[in-house]
């Protein structure tokens, strides 16, 4: 199976459940998860690799947070599996990375990976948020 039928067969999956994927010029698929837009990406140039992920989940706007949470993606990426959590400028992404050699393998966990994608988004703001401050915390929820 070429990339472009890959695609075709992740966007179709995620279409049949209610995801609304956008396939872009790129051959990147965005979809809608829990009012967030999450993403798959294939690779040309090595079929079996697959990516997904949640962009931009958390900002770090304050300095707690910007010290804080390297600590916290450790600890999160050591509790839950497959997740890959990282910053882009200033950021928080999460992702998984993983090589499946067929469409079909790849969709029997796309599911599964969306799931724990946001459980591991969930695990980390919940650090985040436990180790800050009253005044931190409070600061969070006005925003």
């Amino acid at each position: 199976m070429g990339t472009a039928e890959r695609i075709e067969a992740i966007r179709a999956f995620l279409e049949e459940n209610e995801y609304e994927p956008k396939v872009k010029r790129n051959g990147v698929v965005r979809f809608k998860n829990a009012d967030m837009t999450m993403f798959v990406q294939t690779d040309a140039e090595d079929e079996t690799f697959y990516r997904i992920g949640l962009p931009d989940f958390w900002p770090l706007e304050t300095e707690k947070e910007k010290e804080r949470a390297p600590r916290v993606m450790h600890d999160t990426m050591a509790r839950e599996n497959a997740i890959k959590l990282l910053t882009v400028n200033g950021d928080t992404w999460c992702v998984i990375e993983a090589f499946h050699p067929t469409a079909q393998d790849l969709l029997t966990v796309l599911k599964d990976d969306i799931r724990r994608i946001m459980h591991g988004v969930t695990s980390f703001a919940q650090g985040i948020l436990r180790d800050g401050d009253e005044n931190s915390e409070q600061d969070r929820e006005d925003r």
